[in-house]
């Protein structure tokens, strides 16, 4: 059985991070590919483990904007 969950990527410094946000898993690569692969891996075991939830939806990206302090004013 096959189940479609997201996966949300990013670089930070010289690596690239993985999460999915359905189940919370997370992996890291040297390289966009290697951190899918990783979190497909991860994933897979976990699930292996802990059945996903039935009525679990995909996850929704959704951009917004924050207003963020001039430099040197408390947070």
């Amino acid at each position: 059985m096959q189940v479609e969950l997201s996966a949300v990527i990013h670089r930070r410094g010289g690596a690239w991070l993985a999460r999915c946000p359905e189940v919370g898993t997370m992996s890291q690569g040297a390289t966009y590919e290697e951190a899918l692969i990783g979190l497909k891996r991860i994933t897979a075991e976990y699930l292996a483990s802990f059945a996903p939830p039935e009525d679990y939806e995909r996850a929704v990206l959704v951009p917004f904007e924050v207003e963020l302090p001039e430099r040197g004013e408390p947070g």
